[in-house]
């Protein structure tokens, strides 16, 4: 089961309920980059076979299911906005899914 959560950063207000790096369901796999293109922090599909090890998609296969954009690893949890760094808001949002 994977968990996404609401992450905030404190110094511009920008927000993203995300999982905050690989993840992983009964049915696909998801990683958490950063679309180049709309500048969202996103979790992007990549696998459809989580039980392989190794059918998991490297980022420059990856496409942000908004605007189609890159897909750039998360680094460091750094805002997209302002690049401060963004961290779990412990009285936001947090979503169980499979």
């Amino acid at each position: 089961m994977g968990t996404r959560r609401e992450f905030a950063c404190p110094a511009c207000g920008y927000r993203a309920v995300v999982s905050g790096g690989d993840d992983c369901g009964f049915f696909v796999a998801t990683r958490t980059g950063v679309c180049t293109r709309c500048r969202e922090v996103v979790d992007v599909v990549s696998s459809e076979t989580p039980w392989d090890p190794g059918s998991s998609a490297s980022y420059c296969f990856l496409r942000c299911p908004t605007c189609d954009g890159t897909i750039r690893p998360w680094r460091e949890r750094a805002c997209p906005r302002c690049g401060g760094r963004m961290e779990p808001d412990e009285a936001g949002v947090v979503i169980h899914w499979d």
